[in-house]
């Protein structure tokens, strides 16, 4: 278009001085033939005129098409700015999820491994559980087979102990027999020496009965009991610890076996505390320090 504008531009040109009159083809005056140059200088200069205004049109629509051009072409720029920004940011996102790609790799990598090592730690603790879970085992085996045995054992000395406890009552019993005999001889020694002095014991077949008193000890618990045996009539001997006797006052007890004239004795607290197996045949007093009075002892002050 540009060039088509400039050979116009150099056409006109050309044909303006062609009809100038200074130009090569102006007549002569008062030559016959004088109105026919000036017609068609007129012609051509319409013609000239017709043709600056088709070229100032052309030219302003040339103007308007480059405008166009411009801006189309400043477009295209401005799409082709953001398309290279648009692979510029694509590129970038791209280079990003490699790198965060390579990094999970890396990640996973680890991760497999920490769980392989993971695996193999469980699978000797495991291993190390059972061991310890079997060695367990066996020990509550070995534990419960002497629980067994010591049950057994306990078993057999329950019975031996039984055994024991039926000789030490029939060796108790002997004792009671050897005791009363002997009670017997020292009575009848007794009797033979002081027959006018001490009074004789009550027989069965008497009114009374043998009355013994007792003076607990200070580190005796109560209450206090008289456990008897070998008794003269005979009469059963009392259980363990006896029976419980009468508190009378100033740390003395009390108890009356009516209808008997003599037995061994023995008197407790019902716990650890008890006095010798002794014989009594009649009444009296026994003091804390087991000394035997037909009357009842004065405190000293």
């Amino acid at each position: 278009m540009h060039v088509g504008l400039f050979w116009m531009e150099q056409w006109l040109k050309a044909l303006s001085e062609a009809n100038s009159p200074a130009g090569p083809a102006a007549a002569a005056p008062g030559s016959a033939t004088g109105d026919e140059p000036t017609l068609e200088a007129e012609k051509a200069r319409q013609l000239a005129a017709r043709l600056e205004a088709e070229l100032a049109e052309l030219r302003a629509e040339g103007e308007r098409a480059v405008a166009a051009l411009d801006s189309r072409i400043a477009a295209l720029a401005r799409e082709v700015t953001d398309e290279r920004a648009a692979r510029t940011a694509v590129q970038a996102e791209r280079d990003q999820a490699n790198a965060d790609l390579t990094d999970a790799r890396r990640l996973s990598a680890r991760l497999e491994a920490e769980l392989a090592e993971l695996r193999s730690e469980g699978t000797e603790t495991i291993a190390r559980h059972e061991v310890r879970i079997r060695d367990l085992a066996r020990e509550l085996a070995e534990k419960r087979d002497a629980l067994d045995r010591s049950r057994q054992e306990l078993t057999q000395a329950q019975a031996t102990l039984a055994q024991v406890r039926e000789a030490m009552i029939k060796a108790e019993a002997g004792l009671a027999e050897r005791d009363t005999e002997i009670a017997r001889l020292r009575q009848s020694v007794e009797t033979a020496a002081s027959s006018s002095a001490t009074p004789a014991p009550v027989a069965a077949d008497e009114p009374g009965g043998l009355e013994v008193h007792f003076r607990k000890p200070a580190d005796w618990s109560e209450p206090v009991y008289l456990h008897f045996w070998n008794a003269e009539p005979p009469v059963r001997a009392t259980a363990w610890p006896g029976v419980p006797m009468t508190p009378e006052g100033d740390g003395w007890y009390v108890h009356r076996l009516d209808g008997i004239g003599a037995a061994s004795l023995v008197f407790n607290d019902g716990g650890p505390h008890k006095t010798g197996d002794l014989y009594r045949g009649r009444s009296g007093w026994l003091d804390a320090d087991g000394r035997w009075s037909d009357r009842k002892p004065v405190r000293r002050r």
